[in-house]
């Protein structure tokens, strides 16, 4: 959880980190305690079983904005290593004060490394076992009826996942744990193209497979033959 907040890099954990500096606190208070006692180990994954983390009411102090922008001296954007490139002054006019601080509810789940070749059975039931761990704890501790949860391109970039699938998992994990919204940050035109192919995609499972039962869900996503993606180098 947060594993490189202190370095160069600049991707989604350390954005959130960035934003939420509480958090690295909470990360450094749990790898001490972790010591003594197992339960306390900052990590999403024990083995091949993930055990997402929920943070309820962190304080974002600020918000990054981490889009290519030539007028704001960012033509590649802050993400990943471009971060490492930019001057002091570029990051400080990308940085927005938040006051008074905004309250954020954050899921931790971990996606795959990247691999090759076909996805496999074994990988989609990780994802979406993950995903919908993750999704039903999130409605749980809500413990309201109307849960929305905000994501994007999980695992897409330097994990080199699959769009679609990844969009693909989330949107049926959502339907399984009963989320009533999910907010999907697509990032660019080939990421909305592919959360519309995803769509379209979990309406004819949900369909076909009217109780949800998980292995058929992941049989008919193994069956569609999806290809890793290639890193992004982030």
């Amino acid at each position: 959880m947060f594993i490189a907040y202190g370095t160069g890099l600049f991707a989604q954990d350390e954005v959130q980190v960035a934003e939420h500096p509480i958090l690295a606190h909470l990360k450094e208070m749990m790898n001490m305690k972790s010591r003594q006692v197992d339960v306390y180990k900052a990590r999403t994954k024990e083995g091949e079983e993930p055990t997402p983390i929920l943070i309820k009411n962190v304080d974002r102090l600020c918000s990054i904005a981490t889009n290519p922008s030539k007028e704001e001296g960012r033509p590649d954007g802050l993400y990943g290593k471009h971060f490492e490139k930019a001057s002091k002054e570029t990051i400080e006019r990308a940085t927005q004060l938040l006051d008074p601080p905004t309250k954020t509810n954050l899921i931790c789940m971990a996606a795959l490394p990247p691999r090759s070749g076909y996805y496999t059975f074994d990988q989609i039931d990780y994802l979406f076992k993950t995903a919908l761990t993750a999704f039903t704890a999130a409605k749980s501790e809500a413990n309201k009826e109307n849960v929305v949860i905000e994501t994007g391109n999980w695992g897409c970039g330097a994990f080199g996942g699959r769009i679609e699938l990844m969009a693909l998992v989330q949107i049926l994990a959502a339907s399984a744990s009963g989320i009533h919204k999910l907010i999907y940050h697509s990032g660019d035109a080939r990421g909305t193209k592919a959360f519309q192919i995803a769509q379209k995609i979990a309406t004819q499972i949900i369909s076909s497979v009217p109780t949800l039962k998980i292995n058929d869900i992941i049989d008919k996503m193994v069956s569609m033959k999806f290809l890793w993606g290639m890193s992004n180098g982030t």
